[in-house]
């Protein structure tokens, strides 16, 4: 019983987190847009990066800058139904003046039943 209750509090405490609300290129990364997609494609491995500049003309304009990287693995064989995927995510969001930015890197692992 100990067991469940530390198991239970474990997962309470733990903070999950899905996309940025400022992040428009979505369809680009699919990891970044929700993380159950890492590794789900027709292709063992996928990169991408994206540089997005809003409004440049203005002195302080939008920046947002990621790159990913996401692999394909345990594939499918006589002893496991599905495949699993393992992903990394950077990325760089500066809005205006430099007041209000965010960093992250993120690691994000998926498993799909066939």
């Amino acid at each position: 019983m100990k067991l469940l209750h530390t198991i239970i509090l474990l997962l309470l405490t733990c903070a999950v987190f899905a996309q940025d609300y400022h992040y428009s290129q979505q369809y680009a990364t699919p990891m970044l847009l929700n993380p159950s997609m890492t590794g789900y494609s027709s292709c063992n491995g996928r990169i991408s990066a994206q540089y997005r500049n809003q409004w440049a003309s203005v002195s302080d304009a939008f920046q947002t800058t990621s790159a990913a990287y996401e692999h394909k693995t345990l594939q499918e064989n006589q002893f496991i139904n599905g495949f699993a995927g393992v992903g990394l995510a950077l990325f760089n969001d500066q809005s205006g003046s430099g007041y209000l930015r965010q960093t992250s890197v993120t690691l994000s692992a998926a498993y799909h039943f066939i």
